[in-house]
């Protein structure tokens, strides 16, 4: 696929299992490796793929002119109420909650959610949405198989403080909050092993460095999981990634997830390929899967936002065929 040896793509693809085969990100670089050979079919398998909820499946939506398929199903209606130990144990997640004790009150809303069959998931999913208990509504989703309750999945999470963060930095909000809901879920209290902390999971390091360009107080870890703090400082930070690489926000996020001085390397080690080439080739998996799941995302977070090109996967600029050197050369300049 690097090497844009699209007869040599077909006939892999052709030899992959038929569940992978049929899968909206194969569907759709067959229709590309058929398209660029010239074959009338390309668009029925374009067709076929945008019938997924899934990057590909909304970038083969886009190319085509056809709706985002979103398979969004409302959330049931309990046919049960919390039981009383469910209740007695709402009560104590309220109380850990507000004495700041973030790790116990969600040890104690896993313990609620392994502990309950699927029956009973359903109305401590539909508390959490209602109480937007944001991040234990997405747990809950995950838990009970339910992918396709965007309600309780891709909750519209913290809107007017993302508005404000984005309106500060000069950023869209909704990107803002696509990387939140990829890289914490919504949980304030997140951390990971590196020490990325909160919602943008900012590393210690990074945040500083943020603050002192901008001229913001200097942050310590305490400080990363105030929602306000790590918003405003991890806005600043994409917002500068995003001046860097001149609005493209592929290369932008990749450098989020990956470091920039990374992208300029995989930049400047392509000879030019098509944006979704370089995308499928980004040498990190993690950073791949990172810059796909980002962009859908904020689709998802957008559904009921405005037109289908209001909430377009990719903007125009970002579907170039030089991701490449001058690329990278054109960043610098800028």
């Amino acid at each position: 696929m690097t090497e844009q040896n699209w007869a040599d793509v077909v006939t892999w693809i052709d030899k992959l299992p038929t569940a992978e085969r049929n899968s909206a990100h194969w569907r759709y670089w067959r229709a590309r490796a058929l398209s660029e050979q010239g074959q009338a079919d390309a668009d029925v398998y374009f067709s076929l793929a945008a019938t997924e909820r899934s990057f590909w499946g909304f970038l083969a939506a886009q190319q085509t002119g056809l709706p985002y398929p979103m398979r969004e199903q409302t959330p049931p209606e309990s046919s049960i109420s919390l039981n009383a130990s469910q209740q007695a144990a709402l009560t104590r997640i309220e109380w850990l909650q507000a004495m700041n004790e973030a790790t116990l009150a969600r040890d104690e809303w896993l313990y609620q959610l392994r502990h309950s069959d699927s029956a009973g998931l359903v109305p401590l999913a539909n508390t959490a949405a209602t109480r937007s208990w944001h991040h234990f509504s997405i747990e809950a989703a995950l838990f009970s198989g339910r992918r396709d309750v965007l309600q309780w999945r891709f909750p519209v999470a913290l809107k007017d403080d993302f508005e404000q963060a984005g309106k500060q930095a000069d950023i869209d909000p909704w990107l803002l909050m696509a990387v939140s809901r990829r890289e914490s879920a919504f949980n304030p209290h997140a951390r990971s092993h590196a020490g990325a902390t909160g919602l943008m999971q900012l590393l210690p390091a990074t945040a500083r460095q943020v603050a002192n360009k901008h001229g913001k107080p200097r942050p310590d870890t305490a400080d990363l999981v105030t929602p306000e703090t790590n918003m405003t400082l991890g806005a600043l930070y994409l917002s500068g990634l995003l001046e860097r690489y001149r609005g493209n926000r592929v290369l932008a996020l990749a450098a989020y997830n990956a470091g920039p001085h990374r992208v300029d390397r995989w930049i400047d080690d392509h000879k030019s390929v098509p944006f979704d080439v370089f995308i499928e080739s980004i040498p990190f998996y993690e950073t791949r899967e990172y810059v796909q799941a980002v962009l859908t995302y904020r689709v998802i977070l957008m559904r009921e936002q405005g037109s289908q090109d209001a909430i377009a996967l990719l903007k125009t600029q970002e579907q170039s065929n030089d991701y490449g050197p001058l690329m990278l050369a054109a960043s610098e300049k800028h």
